[in-house]
């Protein structure tokens, strides 16, 4: 299907796939051995290096989700680009935004003929790796003219070696153009925000431990720290979908640690466990929800979304935020917003028995793009797509226009601004913010790409992620999760367990601190989870974590 009538598909249509289909399973369970890597003749592409990358040009069809921000991508710069220097155009065929997932796996199940090329397609992609749905490319992987780009970027082979590691699958091959970016300011993105400006006022230092926070918010609550005459101060609030800003990851790791990106497991002695059925995850909850019941910490922040919690964070007549848990200060619209200058970041705070915790997820390579088993010249896919490896590429995927929206820093530049918190001097600066906003230049980072070590894009003056950061560092136990993969039969055997568990958990977390779930409760709660097979998940996951690394 190569033509743009596949961008006719209609809802009709995918309603009665969805009607044939309904109680049906995708019954594959290994990759179709059919399917592989097939070259071409050499003579097809230019020299390496020089563009276009091919001779004659050709149409490939691209599928990826449509996205609020990016209002056109078939006339995006990025996408102008691609084609330029591909020597290709790209027919765009788009999902929903939402219930985009649903859609795919209708078309798969239904054997609908795919684009050549599937890019950030959402939901879990492993079971439709393993169906033989897409190519292997470790073939192309390997040979530094096909990999032209990802090899200029990765010059050192061990890291090369390390990338291809963390994106191979659990049967030995890799399958997707992968986007890596080396980002320590986004390793330890639980982070939390106080108003420095209240503390001044009330002569209170940065809080160190649980109990200063707690206290730190009774003051907050209990002073008319904006001058308004009323009592209209929020010590802590959230929400549920912005980057991060749940405060029950950045809190419970005063108690134990919290990776809620992995499920809440940990690693001790080589060991899967779990936070959520130990003692220490009890009594994290207990103190949130004392700060829920003597209105410290809004109610709204499990209800809210990102947008509202804006619409707070940002009134223009005065500030009523006292602290908050973000990825980073770009929750405000700007950096410009009177409110945003009041916050700076807080320490990792330190719980009753002495934990004191940062969630730490290391930058890994993820698979962003695939080449679908119907594209009729895969390696041509790839060289193309491969493409945006190259430098100009990966920062234009995310920072947008070179020239319009950031540039490089010449030398002088450079070194007059200084080096990083890692002792890394920056390259390139951002001209104009456009990262969260509907625009023109770029598909909102959806692409693969390769931001290098000297890559670093100064953040704006008021930034205070860079400050946040050496906060945080080594504040992780020393055995973390950086990668799971699981087989065929590993995901069947743990979809139910797992979709059960994560549901409860969540579920019964809100509840707990809100106070809709008494803690009297509590051995209920631990006997439901193992009634959910909670020792048959750690199993699996146990298994999938130590063949990981013996992949490598």
């Amino acid at each position: 299907m190569k033509t743009k009538k596949m961008k006719r598909l209609t809802a009709v249509a995918l309603a009665m796939l969805m009607l044939a289909l309904a109680g049906c399973t995708d019954k594959s369970a290994t990759r179709n051995e059919k399917v592989v890597a097939k070259r071409n003749d050499p003579a097809m592409y230019n020299e390496p290096g020089t563009y276009p990358i091919l001779k004659e040009k050709k149409t490939l069809s691209i599928m990826t989700p449509s996205n609020a921000l990016v209002e056109n991508f078939e006339t995006s710069h990025y996408t102008k680009m691609l084609e330029e220097k591909g020597g290709v155009d790209l027919e765009f065929v788009l999902l929903p935004a939402t219930d985009g997932a649903s859609k795919f796996s209708v078309m798969v199940a239904s054997q609908t003929e795919l684009p050549d090329i599937l890019c950030a397609i959402p939901g879990d992609f492993t079971s439709f790796i393993y169906s033989g749905l897409v190519v292997p490319v470790q073939d192309y992987y390997a040979d530094p003219d096909a990999s032209y780009h990802f090899h200029q970027a990765v010059s050192d082979e061990k890291l090369r070696d390390e990338l291809l590691a963390n994106t191979r699958m659990a049967d030995g091959n890799n399958y997707g153009i992968m986007r890596y970016s080396k980002e320590p300011w986004n390793e330890y993105s639980y982070r939390g925000w106080i108003n420095q400006t209240w503390l001044d006022k009330l002569g209170l230092p940065m809080p160190e431990t649980t109990e200063d926070f707690y206290n730190t918010l009774v003051a907050f609550k209990e002073n008319d720290l904006n001058g308004n005459g009323k009592k209209d101060e929020i010590p802590l609030m959230g929400s549920t979908d912005g980057w991060n800003q749940n405060p029950i990851p950045f809190l419970m790791n005063a108690f134990i640690y919290a990776d809620a990106k992995n499920n809440y497991m940990f690693i001790e002695d080589g060991k899967i466990d779990v936070a959520f059925n130990k003692p220490e995850w009890k009594e994290g909850l207990k103190y949130i929800n004392k700060l829920v019941k003597e209105g410290l910490l809004s109610p709204l922040t499990f209800t809210q979304n990102q947008s509202q919690f804006k619409t707070i964070l940002e009134d223009p007549d005065k500030q009523v935020m006292g602290s908050m848990m973000a990825g980073s200060l770009t929750v405000y619209s700007s950096t410009e917003h009177p409110n945003r200058a009041d916050m700076q970041p807080m320490k990792p705070l330190k719980g009753p028995k002495g934990a004191c915790y940062a969630t730490y997820n290391p930058s890994v390579p993820v698979d962003m793009t695939y080449i679908s088993k119907y594209c009729d010249d895969p390696e041509t896919a790839f060289r193309v797509m491969e493409y945006c490896f190259s430098e100009e590429m990966s920062i234009s995927g995310r920072y947008g226009k070179r020239g319009e929206h950031w540039d490089y820093l010449n030398e002088k530049e450079s070194n007059s601004l200084g080096a990083d918190f890692l002792g890394r001097k920056p390259a390139f600066k951002e001209l104009k913010l456009i990262w969260g906003n509907p625009q023109t230049a770029h598909w909102q980072n959806l692409n693969p790409g390769i931001m290098g070590v000297k890559n670093i894009v100064l953040p704006a003056p008021t930034d205070m992620t860079a400050a946040a950061v050496p906060l945080y560092m080594d504040k992780h136990p020393e055995e973390i999760i950086a990668r799971i993969v699981h087989t065929t039969d590993e995901l069947t055997d743990i979809a139910d367990i797992e979709t059960s568990i994560k549901s409860y958990v969540s579920e019964c977390m809100t509840r707990f601190v809100l106070g809709d779930m008494s803690f009297d409760e509590w051995d209920d709660y631990v006997k439901e989870l193992d009634k959910m097979g909670l020792e048959d998940y750690l199993r699996i996951k146990q298994a999938a974590y130590d063949r990981v690394k013996d992949v490598k």
